[in-house]
């Protein structure tokens, strides 16, 4: 068993244009074959080439049709196919949007747990222990102030 390569598998833009030129050519030379046979068929009198020629046109145009009708028929099933491969892509994407933003908003609030948290928690302990210091400081300086005797006050007006 030979295995196909992808383009192989896939028909090519070239292909499809190649295909459908030759098919239109043969659409229309058969068109203009009958024309001809139509015109060379009768006895040759001027009216009934006319009517030929009319006859002519006539199925040309209703080929025409035929190919116009199957070529809007084909668009319309390929472009459905397209809306409806398009939009179960964006149908997964919107999927892996939602689920990207949960994922970083779940890992958003795990660094805020985990370390955002904890240094406010520290600067705060930080804070604390640095008013305590002070007051500690504050309480010793007291302390030894009023621990020295106080001096002797002369009073101004007893001289």
């Amino acid at each position: 068993m030979s295995v196909e390569s992808e383009e192989q598998k896939t028909p090519s833009w070239r292909r499809i244009f190649f295909w459908g030129t030759t098919l239109f050519l043969l659409l229309f030379t058969l068109i203009i074959g009958l024309g001809i046979y139509f015109s060379v068929s009768e006895s040759g009198e001027f009216g009934v080439w006319l009517r030929s020629i009319r006859d002519f046109l006539l199925v040309g145009i209703l080929l025409e049709l035929a190919l116009l009708a199957g070529s809007a028929v084909i668009l319309v099933w390929r472009l459905g196919r397209f809306i409806d491969a398009t939009s179960r892509e964006i149908s997964l994407l919107s999927g892996d949007a939602r689920e990207t933003a949960r994922i970083a908003q779940e890992s958003i609030e795990t660094l805020h747990r985990l370390l955002v948290q904890p240094v406010l928690q520290l600067h705060a302990l930080w804070v604390e222990l640095k008013g305590l210091v002070k007051a500690w400081l504050g309480f010793k300086q007291a302390m030894a102030e009023s621990e020295k005797p106080a001096p002797v006050q002369t009073d101004p007006d007893s001289s």
